[in-house]
């Protein structure tokens, strides 16, 4: 599924331990998480104390039969990986096999798939939540708006009104109706 990224891991290789989280004592001396991140075998080949690791991940970045071949020529492999390889080309041959493989890689993309649709769903939804929420924010204020522009002109009215003026002069300045302004 997704790749997991140790960036705060200079190492190719990390290895984690277990532990409570409040008392922080071992969970056991047996139990460890070996994490090799593939992707730096580039940069760390060089400086490993352990050829039989970096052969190892070679052999497991190999993309094609071309890149294959060129890591058999480059190293003596050692029989471990050479009885690897053996067994690949057996699962490879069996017709059986190959296809479960496929299925099994169509299953994880498609998985894959629909967890980027979910996201991606998840994103338009918060997103039309963002803008249903800026809307009804803005309809509010322009009620808000509307009722303070309408008691204005129920002030104005009952100004004009106050001091004498005509109704329909009251009606036509302020656009109120006359039975509005009479019970001003």
């Amino acid at each position: 599924m997704e790749q997991i990224k140790l960036s705060f891991c200079k190492s190719m290789h990390s290895v984690f331990k277990i532990y409570e989280s409040s008392r922080h004592s071992l969970f056991s001396e047996h139990l460890e998480i070996h994490m090799i991140e593939l992707p730096k075998i580039e940069a760390y080949n060089k400086d490993i104390d352990n050829p039989l690791l970096v052969r190892w991940m070679e052999f497991l970045n190999v993309r094609s039969e071309r890149d294959m071949e060129d890591l058999k020529i480059k190293y003596d492999l050692p029989d471990e990986i050479l009885i690897a390889l053996e067994e690949l080309d057996k699962l490879s041959q069996d017709p059986n096999m190959r296809m479960e493989a496929l299925n099994k890689e169509m299953w994880i993309r498609d998985q894959i798939d629909m967890i980027n649709m979910v996201k991606e769903a998840k994103n338009i939804m918060t997103e039309a939540n963002k803008i249903k929420t800026e809307a009804e924010s803005k309809m509010i204020e322009a009620e808000n708006k509307m009722i303070e522009a309408e008691n204005k002109l129920i002030k104005t009215a009952k100004n004009l009104k106050e001091l004498g003026f005509d109704i329909e002069l009251i009606k036509y300045t302020t656009g109120l109706d006359i039975e509005t302004i009479k019970n001003l």
